[in-house]
């Protein structure tokens, strides 16, 4: 059953991930207080995703287990999550843990324009 609801954009999100979010995996900490905060940070993050966004959602962002697709120049117009579908140990299997997104550009929405809307698929 869904219900309506909102979602933070989670710091895993292109372009979030790489201009504004500290990442231990982009930085050398300057020191260990900083190397702590950043492993919490992650932590905290993991926990919050798991749970306040839920495993299928309809609009919002996306989520991906292995790489953001829109990184290739010609996917970063996709911005609009149609439908996202996750593994969920219940009804849902996609590959092993996988999940699903189909997304399209906002312009591409707003004309009702479905001829680029794009589906990924990933397993972990």
């Amino acid at each position: 059953q869904f219900e309506v609801g909102e979602a933070a954009a989670n710091p895993y999100n292109w372009p979030y991930n790489e201009k504004l979010v500290p990442n231990e995996f982009r930085r050398l900490p300057e020191d260990d207080a900083v190397k702590q905060r950043l492993t919490t940070w992650s932590r905290e993050t993991e926990e919050r995703i798991k749970k306040d966004d839920g495993l299928h959602w309809i609009g919002g962002h996306p989520q991906f287990v292995q790489e953001d697709v829109r990184y290739e120049p010609r996917l970063r117009k996709l911005n609009r999550v149609l439908l996202r579908l996750s593994s969920d140990d219940a009804d849902i299997c996609i590959g092993d843990s996988g999940e699903m997104n189909l997304m399209i550009s906002r312009k591409d929405l707003r004309n009702a324009d479905f001829d680029q809307a794009f589906c990924t698929w990933d397993c972990s």
